[in-house]
C-alpha cells in the first residue's frame, strides 16, 4: 500500500460533467417528478433544491472542464488525484 497520483486532464472534467448529467436527469425524472412529490409541497421544495444543487455542481464542473475561463477569474484547478491503494 502507498499513496498513488493520477494526472488529471480535460477529459476528467468532461467525464464529471457527463456524469452530473446523468445523475441530475436521473434524479429529475425519477424523483423530483414522481407523483408523491409533485403532491406534497415540502417533498418537492427539497427535490427542487436538490435539482438546483445539483445543477450548480454542474455548472461549476463545466467552469473546471475549460481551463482557460478559470485562469481569467483567478482559479487553479487540480491536475493530479492522490489516493491510498
Amino acid at each position: 500500500m502507498g499513496l498513488k497520483k493520477e494526472s488529471l486532464d480535460d477529459f476528467h472534467y468532461h467525464e464529471i460533467m457527463d456524469r452530473a448529467s446523468v445523475a441530475t436527469d436521473h434524479f429529475y425524472g425519477y424523483v423530483a417528478e414522481h407523483p408523491a412529490v409533485q403532491a406534497n409541497l415540502k417533498l418537492k421544495e427539497k427535490a427542487d433544491a436538490v435539482v438546483s444543487l445539483m445543477y450548480e455542481f454542474y455548472s461549476l464542473a463545466g467552469a473546471y472542464s475549460v481551463e482557460n475561463v478559470l485562469k481569467e477569474e483567478g482559479i487553479k484547478r487540480a491536475t493530479y488525484y492522490e489516493y491510498t491503494e
